[in-house]
């Protein structure tokens, strides 16, 4: 897919649906969530390494590297994390508070796992309630702890619907190209996907896969903290760039 520019005037109109685009009163508020947590494990793979544990730690890293850069430049940035702790929480809780909040911006952080030990790359998913391949199939299955309701959308004006996944389509692309730079030649692409945490939110959001636990040289580095810092740092300069052409907009 080819790399996106500015952002068209429809991410203000879907931030006016979530309640108020974000102006030069306010920051743009990003809510940033780690998959999985408390009795829910998520995938697990080698050397002892557990999802739940691994998109902690990113997101830490992502609010971090958010936090830093708006500190060090004239963006307004608001960060906040569904979880900072090991806890369980509901998939559509997360969604409902992010809606509550009125965030701009969603992403979930996740870690993969496969039949195939030799699968290996991060991938970037927006929502979709159509078809999708086996492949997607077994990793929505994975993530959801509950199966997605066919009418989810169906509460969404079909403009409101549109509006939702064309940003996040744009989202998407922003921050897969953000990581390319840095995870180069690691990145398995965009995707579509019926995940539930993402269903309910009524902002660009995005599902981001860092790696393959299963994978054992993936896993490696995912139990290393400057390859951790890497990865938060690609997505969080994906998100910095998204949010600085939804600012430019207004």
């Amino acid at each position: 897919m080819n790399r996106l520019a500015v952002p068209s005037l429809a991410v203000l109109l879907l931030a006016s649906i979530a309640g108020g685009a974000p102006t030069a009163k306010r920051p743009i508020r990003i809510m940033v969530d780690a998959g999985h947590g408390g009795r829910d494990l998520g995938a697990s793979g080698h050397f002892g390494t557990v999802e739940k544990d691994i998109t902690l730690r990113i997101t830490e890293l992502v609010r971090r590297a958010l936090q830093r850069h708006a500190a060090l430049s004239a963006d307004a940035l608001d960060v906040r994390l569904t979880r900072d702790k090991d806890v369980f929480l509901p998939l559509r809780e997360r969604a409902r508070a992010a809606n509550d909040w009125q965030a701009d911006l969603f992403v979930s952080i996740h870690a993969n796992s496969s039949d195939y030990a030799k699968a290996h790359g991060f991938e970037v998913y927006f929502l979709n309630g159509g078809q999708i391949d086996a492949d997607v199939k077994r990793l929505v299955k994975q993530e959801n702890d509950e199966p997605l309701n066919p009418g989810v959308l169906s509460i969404l004006s079909d403009a409101e619907v549109n509006l939702h996944v064309n940003e996040s389509s744009r989202f998407a692309e922003t921050v897969f190209q953000a990581m390319s730079l840095s995870l180069r030649p690691n990145g398995r692409g965009v995707h579509q996907a019926p995940f539930t945490v993402l269903s309910g939110t009524r902002m660009p959001a995005l599902l981001i896969e860092v790696g393959y636990l299963t994978n054992r040289d993936e896993a490696q580095k995912l139990k290393k903290g400057s390859y951790l810092k890497r990865i938060a740092n690609a997505i969080g300069g994906g998100v910095i760039e998204f949010a600085s052409q939804l600012r430019k907009v207004l």
